[in-house]
């Protein structure tokens, strides 16, 4: 019910971005979520996504509910998504977050634009946000979801206590 401004997510600003890697509205990643774990035991949980791409709902979630998040697991068929969905939720990190503002203070400091000042300041708002939580834990691996056996391999032994995706779809 809040009206929330989440301009500091919006993509390509902080979160990475590649053309072709959507972007998951995160007020509604955020209701969905938040909607599901209300069906949820009240503990930490264990999110998978089996078709993460770049994993940037993945983020957004973990970034805006990281205390209700012991791990965020995330697999893709496509291998070239892989690096980015790393990338994203290793924002999820300090380092994470350190080698981004290194990356962003470098294009500032060659381009002096403004929007780079702004991904800035964005990053400081996002980084303060992982002094209330323990960032979870994340794990990236290539999995087609129809391949139960690879998902297995890789999940093990995990239990995983919710499932959301941004489930592929139009011509691919």
């Amino acid at each position: 019910t809040d009206d929330l401004d989440l301009t500091d997510y919006a993509s390509g600003r902080v979160i990475y971005s590649l053309p072709g890697a959507p972007a998951f509205p995160v007020r509604l990643a955020s209701e969905i979520f938040q909607r599901a774990q209300g069906h949820l035991p009240n503990k930490r949980l264990t999110l998978y996504d089996p078709t993460c791409g770049g994993a940037y709902h993945l983020v957004a979630i973990g970034l805006l509910h990281g205390a209700a998040i012991q791990a965020i697991l995330a697999s893709d068929a496509d291998e070239t998504m892989l690096p980015l969905a790393k990338r994203n939720l290793g924002l999820l990190s300090r380092d994470g977050m350190d080698r981004r503002a290194e990356e962003l203070t470098a294009l500032h400091e060659q381009y002096g634009k403004k929007s780079h000042a702004e991904a800035l300041q964005s990053l400081a708002r996002l980084r303060s946000q992982l002094d209330c939580f323990t960032p979870p834990q994340t794990k990236v691996f290539q999995a087609n979801v129809l391949d139960q056996d690879a998902i297995q391999a890789n999940l093990s032994g995990e239990t995983v206590d919710l499932i959301f995706s941004d489930v592929p779809y139009g011509l691919m």
